[in-house]
């Protein structure tokens, strides 16, 4: 039994459910270069809010996707981060429209709708928080300093 495990091969590389981040981040990436680029060439059709949420966008991709790619220690701690402040800043952006009255709309019709706005985002968030911390694979993969 214990030769059979020492044969088995580590699991180490960034494939597996890291496929999923690679895709994430080249998202946020082209995402922000392409509203950058719309603002540049035409500048009524982008919000200076918008504008600066697609900067930020570009800038934290380009940096998660250096630290994937170099296979960085510090990979894993940054995309904790930026998981969850992703997550609390679409929580604040939702408290207007959860906390808003809505005439004819009773709590039990409506307390589901805000569990389902809540909870998928939440759980989403714990799932890959929870990936990135035990997976054998992110332990492996991203050791470089």
């Amino acid at each position: 039994m214990e030769k059979r495990a020492s044969s088995e091969k580590k699991i180490i590389g960034l494939g597996g459910f890291l496929i999923f981040f690679q895709v994430t981040y080249w998202i946020g990436f082209f995402s922000g270069v392409w509203i950058i680029s719309t603002k540049i060439h035409d500048p009524s059709r982008v919000s200076g809010l918008l504008l600066s949420q697609s900067i930020a966008s570009l800038l934290i991709s380009s940096y998660l996707i250096y630290l994937f790619y170099s296979c960085s220690k510090k990979f894993k701690i940054v995309a904790i981060a930026v998981i969850w402040i992703s997550f609390f800043s679409y929580l604040w952006g939702l408290i207007p429209s959860l906390t808003a009255p809505l005439p004819g709309v009773d709590l039990d019709t409506i307390l589901p709708l805000i569990f389902g706005y809540i909870g998928m985002p939440l759980a989403g968030a714990v799932i890959f928080t929870l990936y990135l911390i035990n997976s054998e694979r992110v332990k492996n993969t991203f050791v470089k300093r």
